[in-house]
C-alpha cells in the first residue's frame, strides 16, 4: 500500500514523534519475540499522516476509521481469533492524563459544590450504545464526575476520552461493568485549560453486537 503523498518524513527506531498533545513518544516500537524475530510498530496517527488521510475513533464500533466516511481503511480493536469479545479493565487507571484532564479517585470530588449538570440520573435503553460529551471550564469547577449504573443483564463497557480539535481521540481506560453494578469516574481539569482542549466524551456500549444497554447515567461538574 503506497502513501498518497510523501509530505511526512519517515522515522527510524529510537527517534521520537510529537503527538497532538505535545508529548514526545517513540516513533517506531520494535518488538523482539521469543525466537529473536523483530516486528516494527507504527502508531495509527503516523500511518494516517503517511497516507494523507483523516483518522477518526468510532467508539460505538470500537475501531479506528482511516479516511472519509465511509472509511477507506478500518483498524478493528475488539475481537479474539475465536470471535469472543475480550474483557476490558474492571476499574480505571487513576493518574492517566490527556490534555488538561487527569482521571482521579472519585472520593476527591466528594463533598464539593455542584456547579453544573449535563445528565441527572438519565435512564436509557438502547441497542446502539449511548454517548455524551461536554466542554468543561476550570473556573466552573475542576471536578467532572460520571456515574453509570447497569440496570440490565448484559455487561457494559464505559469509555472516556478527550476529543482532539483536528480529529482523533485520546482514550482513558475502557472499563467493563456487570449487571447491577455502578461505576463512578472522576476527572480533574487543570487551571488555565482553554476551550479547544477541554472537551470530554463518554460512551456506554453493551458487550455484544445485539445486546441491550439498560443504564442510568449522571454527568456533573463540581468545585
Amino acid at each position: 500500500m503506497q502513501p498518497k503523498h510523501s509530505g511526512y518524513p519517515t522515522k527510524q527506531p529510537g527517534e521520537s514523534y510529537k503527538a497532538p498533545n505535545g508529548q514526545d513518544v517513540p516513533s517506531v516500537i520494535t518488538y523482539v519475540d521469543e525466537t529473536g524475530g523483530k516486528t516494527n510498530y507504527l502508531s495509527i496517527r503516523q500511518i494516517s499522516e503517511l497516507l494523507g488521510i483523516e483518522v477518526r475513533w468510532d467508539g460505538q464500533k470500537n475501531r479506528v476509521n482511516l479516511g472519509a466516511d465511509p472509511a477507506d481503511y478500518v483498524v478493528v480493536g475488539g475481537k479474539k481469533d475465536d470471535g469472543s469479545i475480550p474483557a476490558n479493565a474492571t476499574k480505571p487507571v487513576l493518574g492517566t492524563v490527556h490534555g488538561p484532564f487527569t482521571e482521579i479517585d472519585p472520593a476527591k470530588a466528594a463533598g464539593k459544590s455542584l456547579t453544573g449538570v449535563l445528565q441527572d440520573n438519565t435512564k436509557v435503553q438502547t441497542t446502539c450504545g449511548y454517548s455524551l460529551e461536554g466542554t468543561f471550564y476550570p473556573e466552573d469547577g475542576q471536578y467532572i464526575v460520571l456515574t453509570v449504573t447497569n440496570n440490565g443483564s448484559a455487561a457494559q463497557t464505559v469509555t472516556a476520552g478527550r476529543a482532539l480539535t483536528l480529529g482523533g481521540f485520546e482514550k482513558f481506560t475502557s472499563v467493563d461493568i456487570g449487571a447491577g453494578e455502578t461505576l463512578t469516574r472522576a476527572f480533574l481539569i487543570a487551571d488555565g485549560a482553554e476551550e479547544l482542549e477541554s472537551t470530554l466524551a463518554f460512551g456506554v456500549y453493551a458487550k455484544g453486537v445485539s445486546s441491550l444497554s439498560d443504564i442510568t447515567v449522571s454527568l456533573k461538574q463540581y468545585k
